[in-house]
């Protein structure tokens, strides 16, 4: 078993240069052993169990829970970390991450060797967790010429097939709020996942539903987040829009129009903003007879496989749609949002 106690130790321990979350070192962390993840929910005595009740009053702002695997199915411990969730999202309102025993051994036992030392990973998912950069890159190299850029990310997540009848898709935006393009807060709503069905003889045949519904709303949250860091500023926007299959010609005019919208709502002018489909299949509705090629600037899109250091196992398609008289374009060519996607890719 792990001593609870000297993970703390290690932890709080960490030296200042190495460290991608503060520590305070005169912070006592409470720590709670329990046998069952039942009394986690047992507001407000937690079935009489101190150390909840003292780890609920202390309301720290990161949960970390190890989870002893021993015996355990794999059913059993998604129901202990659902219930973990629920008492350090829901009741304490803390980042909570969870690991288990084993795999938390097997990082320590690989850098036994490393004074004070704690699981990278760990330390790399909380800070992200917590909305920090883990890297800070020159991203904009090269394209000075585009002054206050936000990047903006949509995508629409649907259901499984094996989900519950009904079961709603996700859509998300997310938007850069710092100088650096390093961080990026979201919104989320759900929405239907089909937009049709049809009898078609004894079949029912349903669309699926690609537009993102909400879409100005969300739009209207991410702009008023990144205006209250630059209050004074007028930003250049780069979208990108996961495409995930079809999105025909009809839906991106529709959100291109969505987004002027949102636009004009925070900013009250035309502001500069570059649609960009993101495709990840092969065969792909918006190819043309030509070769893509990032450093030949007529062209209207690249790959992913032209780019140097690329995952050459999982290929996208990034087609810049054109501007509109609502909707100007950012001063950004195609090797300009090549260098931009390089970054990520």
């Amino acid at each position: 078993m792990i001593n609870l106690s000297n993970i703390v130790h290690n932890l709080k321990a960490q030296p200042d240069d190495s460290q991608l979350i503060k520590i305070d070192p005169e912070f006592e962390h409470p720590i709670a052993s329990i046998e069952d993840t039942k009394p986690l929910l047992l507001i407000s005595d937690f079935g009489g169990s101190a150390a909840l009740q003292t780890l609920y009053n202390a309301k720290p702002n990161t949960v970390l829970a190890i989870i002893d695997s021993t015996g355990r199915s794999a059913s059993e411990l998604r129901n202990i970390r659902a219930d973990l969730q629920k008492f350090g999202n829901r009741k304490i309102g803390a980042v909570t991450f969870c690991m288990t025993e084993k795999n938390f051994d097997q990082s320590m036992r690989a850098n036994m060797n490393k004074p004070n030392y704690f699981p990278q990973k760990v330390l790399q998912k909380l800070t992200v967790m917590h909305g920090k950069p883990l890297f800070t890159t020159d991203v904009l190299n090269d394209t000075s010429r585009v002054l206050d850029p936000i990047i903006i990310g949509a995508h629409i997540s649907h259901p499984a097939a094996g989900c519950a009848e009904h079961c709603p898709s996700v859509a998300a935006v997310v938007a850069s709020i710092d100088e650096q393009l390093t961080i990026y807060p979201g919104s989320v709503r759900l929405q239907p996942t089909y937009s049709s069905a049809k009898w078609r003889g004894t079949h029912l045949k349903r669309e699926m539903e690609y537009q993102i519904l909400d879409l100005g709303d969300m739009m209207v949250e991410r702009l008023e987040a990144w205006k209250r860091v630059h209050p004074e500023a007028t930003p250049s926007i780069v979208f990108y829009r996961d495409s995930i299959g079809y999105l025909d010609k009809p839906i991106i005019d529709e959100e291109k129009s969505v987004i002027s919208a949102a636009l004009n709502t925070v900013f009250g002018k035309k502001i500069s903003c570059t649609y960009v489909v993101v495709n990840r299949y092969r065969e792909s509705p918006y190819d043309t007879p030509r070769t893509p090629h990032p450093t030949n600037g007529g062209m209207d899109y690249f790959t992913t496989s032209e780019l140097e250091g690329s995952n050459k196992g999982r290929q996208y398609r990034y087609f810049v749609e054109p501007a509109t008289e609502t909707l100007p374009q950012a001063d950004l060519d195609m090797p300009d949002l090549a260098r931009l996607v390089s970054v990520w890719t």
